[in-house]
């Protein structure tokens, strides 16, 4: 069993830590999983104890391919709505996740599998930060049994939605959205700019 996870491709995926981004971003670790991916899923701290204390500590232990870390984000632990701030939260996040981030993958690159790609929702600056430094990370994280540091992704929700669908082939579903959602802002009922008519390819 060791040896087939040695094999897989290492995806780290880094939501941002709110409902409407978490719950995308696991739709679309568990797709990348279903096609031969390991999965480090990572939440903030904060969200983690909340999520434990919600649905409790046996669901968030994954199989051996799908596992979860945490990040300090800097919220007061103590303030069950700390979180409804988005303001403070993206300050937060952006001020106190980058070095710890960066701790965590390096650590995960050194085990088995190392890591090939970093998927990180757009409102997580960092993720980025890795894809403007992408060489200067590849040689801090240095080659491990001949991989090479392989990508950074950096998604919206909507892309990771359409991420979802390309996984599944299902490229009627797809446009049959897109359809629906070009009626809606042709009529008003959205505000345009939201609408992605390109769905990214997992390359």
């Amino acid at each position: 069993m060791d040896f087939v996870v040695a094999k897989k491709p290492h995806a780290v995926c880094v939501p941002y830590p709110k409902q409407g981004h978490v719950i995308p971003m696991m739709n679309l670790a568990k797709l990348l999983r279903s096609k031969g991916f390991h999965i480090t899923f990572v939440n903030t701290e904060f969200n983690h104890t909340r999520l434990i204390r919600s649905i409790g500590p046996d669901h968030v232990k994954g199989p051996l391919d799908f596992q979860f870390e945490t990040i300090p984000d800097g919220m007061p632990p103590t303030d069950l709505d700390a979180t409804q701030d988005g303001r403070a939260l993206c300050e937060s996040t952006r001020k106190n996740c980058a070095v710890p981030f960066k701790e965590l993958v390096i650590r995960l690159n050194s085990a088995w599998p190392p890591v090939s790609c970093i998927v990180s929702d757009g409102m997580m600056g960092f993720g980025s930060h890795f894809l403007r430094n992408s060489k200067r990370i590849a040689d801090t994280l240095a080659p491990v049994g001949g991989l090479a540091w392989r990508s950074v992704f950096s998604l919206s929700t909507i892309y990771l939605f359409h991420f979802c669908v390309s996984l599944h082939g299902a490229a009627s579903a797809g446009t049959e959205l897109l359809s629906r959602k070009d009626q809606e802002i042709k009529s008003g009922t959205k505000r345009e700019g939201l609408v992605s008519r390109e769905r990214p390819k997992l390359r």
